[in-house]
């Protein structure tokens, strides 16, 4: 392979920061994700979604044309119609990669709808032809090496 990929493997422990703090920032993070959806920012989501549709097209060798398919596909998103939001509530906050992953679910337990149990927290319903379909975006953030809570992003 001619290059290595770091990404997040070299990010912070994030069970090693406060609890509350992180969680309250990672809401705060899934909230502006969709903020960006319910404004249909192209620009924002660009700079949101950038280090994880980089990882992806590096990892998979992309052609141009494959990039362009991949992000034409993620841009689609914000142009579903009649996009109505799951509410942001009972979820599970979940570590992966050895700490240095966090990702809000929906529980696997009760009292949690079954539709929706284990799928990303971050969610919303959309029409396609005649059918409503929801849409789970996963959500895998991290801290770069040295950075704080303000320096929670996605994957990249």
């Amino acid at each position: 392979m001619p290059y290595e990929l770091e990404g997040w493997s070299k990010g912070e422990d994030l069970t090693k920061f406060d609890k509350e703090e992180l969680e309250a920032a990672v809401v705060k993070y899934y909230k502006n994700y969709q903020n960006i959806y319910k404004r249909k920012d192209e620009d924002a989501l660009a700079k949101a979604f950038y280090g994880d549709l980089l990882v992806i097209a590096q990892a998979k060798y992309s052609s141009k044309q494959e990039i362009k398919e991949m992000w034409e596909e993620t841009v689609s998103e914000l142009h579903y119609k009649d996009i109505e939001f799951g509410a942001l509530d009972n979820y599970v906050m979940r570590f992966a990669g050895n700490g240095k992953l966090v990702e809000l679910r929906h529980p696997s337990m009760e009292p949690v709808d079954s539709r929706l149990r284990g799928y990303s927290a971050f969610w919303f319903k959309h029409i396609v032809g005649d059918r409503i379909k929801g849409l789970f975006p996963v959500l895998d953030l991290y801290i770069p090496k040295g950075g704080t809570l303000k320096d929670l992003r996605t994957i990249d």
